[in-house]
């Protein structure tokens, strides 16, 4: 039955100081380069997730990222979430901000 992702071990950047707006905190989130984004290419979650992402510390230098992609590049960025809800990033505020370690993840 269907396929296991690819766990591709990501690097993180520095994790942002100030507080994000209109939550309780920074969470790390996986992006991979979207080159036919519709209207400009651009950084897109869709598809991806971090392994365990509930007991990532504050701070941690290296997540797991999960894809099923097998060809793309991939970086981590930061989003504001809350305490409780579904772990969700929602409005897709990422904070680029910091140096992004981008990964190319190929099954050859």
């Amino acid at each position: 039955e269907g396929s296991q992702p690819i766990a591709l071990s990501m690097q993180v950047p520095p994790w942002p100081t100030e507080p994000p707006p209109n939550a309780d905190y920074w969470q790390p989130v996986c992006l991979w380069y979207d080159e036919h984004f519709p209207v400009r290419p651009s950084w897109n979650e869709m598809g991806l997730s971090i392994r365990d992402l509930a007991n990532v510390p504050h701070g941690a230098s290296e997540v797991t990222c999960l894809t099923y992609f097998t060809k793309a590049s991939y970086t981590i960025a930061f989003g504001p979430a809350s305490g409780g809800g579904d772990g969700g990033v929602g409005n897709g505020g990422f904070n680029t901000t910091s140096s992004t370690t981008t990964t190319t993840a190929s099954t050859t």
